[in-house]
């Protein structure tokens, strides 16, 4: 049996034993291990989290996996019948490259953007995790750092939609003005003793990375644009931390599938988005241990043991690295949330990751098969809404 998947990571028990065992944490623990500060997650703490990877190609995408099965006809019906996808599909197809030669439809400017994807050469990758220890005594002693978030939100709301996106000089949050009368989000930084290199890299975004972003969420918001779904999915790059002792770790999305209506943050995320301007052929592992670390903290922060959320696919990651897209299914059990909790039972628990793709945007085939899952997922959001009364 092969160590490893075609992923590069541990796909098994045995092979997570032999890792653990040459990585040196075989007997430790991330509840225990002294940890130092990064700014990405390394290959150790990822093997302490105790996750299994394997990676599959599109066509063998399990709907069964993902419990996305009882949408499936619907989200089929539903891309056969909107006219805009119909456009967006014959502009695909035809190898349109300039959006004067778009057809008007809601795809168009999801259209431009995979275009400018598909362009982008950048192998560099934000980190979107940071690994910090607890502070020790005298640094809890030591007065924190006052945010004046209204100045930073007035700089926010000057900012306007470009062609040509701009990474925020001054501001530490990726904040959509446009939310729809949506409150803003009251999160503050949450390690201000951090250091500033760290907090720098973990609350920006590449120029690739922003159209990498671009393209995908317009994508998926065009989907569904002109229905009676409440979900969207979200631009804004949510916190998620992981506390562990003595060490913990903050988690940064790119955007999540969002039920706007709730004001509940444990039941508003229903899907999390990861992008990468680099492709994830020459940068797999490293690209998959950040997704495995944001998973990890969605389940240690808003663990909804008993809920919706525990059902079958319900945690799901969407990526797009440059011009391909995956979608990552995380399979669990009580016994892996308990080691998360710090009571772990006598055997090892594991968190199992099913990655499914590439589709490439570039491929009018592939886009019409990654679309029914994606619309499958909004209604599955939907059903959860109503069924929660959000």
């Amino acid at each position: 049996m092969s160590n490893q998947s075609g992923a590069g990571l541990p796909d098994s028990q045995r092979a997570w034993e032999t890792r653990a065992t040459a990585t040196g944490v075989i007997h430790q623990s991330v509840h225990s291990a002294s940890l130092e500060s990064a700014s990405e997650i390394k290959e150790p703490q990822y093997v302490m989290l105790q996750v299994l990877w394997r990676d599959r190609q599109r066509r063998e995408f399990d709907w069964k996996l993902s419990g996305l099965e009882p949408w499936k006809t619907a989200a089929k019906a539903h891309c056969d019948t909107y006219k805009s996808w119909t456009l967006y599909c014959e502009d695909l197809a035809a190898g349109k490259t300039k959006k004067s030669e778009f057809q008007e439809s809601s795809f168009a400017v999801a259209l431009l953007y995979q275009r400018q994807a598909a362009n982008v050469t950048t192998m560099e990758m934000t980190p979107s995790v940071f690994v910090t220890p607890h502070e020790p005594r005298d640094l809890r002693k030591m007065p924190r750092i006052n945010y004046d978030e209204d100045a930073m939100l007035a700089e926010v709301d000057h900012l306007h939609i470009s062609s040509n996106p701009q990474t925020p000089v001054h501001s530490r949050t990726l904040i959509d003005p446009d939310e729809g009368g949506l409150p803003r989000s009251s999160y503050k930084p949450s390690s201000p003793n951090e250091p500033e290199d760290i907090q720098r890299q973990i609350y920006r975004q590449s120029k690739d990375e922003q159209i990498v972003n671009a393209a995908l969420i317009s994508f998926v918001n065009a989907l569904t644009l002109h229905s009676d779904i409440c979900v969207v999915w979200s631009f804004h790059r949510i916190p998620l931390k992981a506390d562990f002792n003595p060490a913990s770790y903050e988690a940064r999305t790119d955007g999540y599938l969002e039920i706007p209506s709730t004001t509940d943050e444990w039941k508003r995320i229903r899907a999390l988005v990861e992008v990468k301007a680099a492709s994830r052929r020459k940068n797999g592992p490293t690209i998959r241990m950040q997704e495995a670390a944001q998973v990890v903290a969605w389940l240690k922060s808003r663990p909804d043991r008993g809920g919706l959320l525990n059902g079958p696919g319900r945690r799901i990651l969407l990526s797009q690295d440059r011009h391909e897209i995956f979608i990552t299914v995380a399979e669990y059990d009580d016994k892996y949330l308990d080691f998360l909790d710090g009571n772990p039972g006598p055997d090892r628990a594991f968190l199992r990751m099913h990655e499914f793709g590439p589709w490439n945007t570039q491929s009018v085939k592939d886009m019409k098969q990654v679309a029914v899952i994606l619309v499958a997922m909004a209604l599955r959001a939907e059903a959860d809404r109503i069924a929660e009364n959000l």
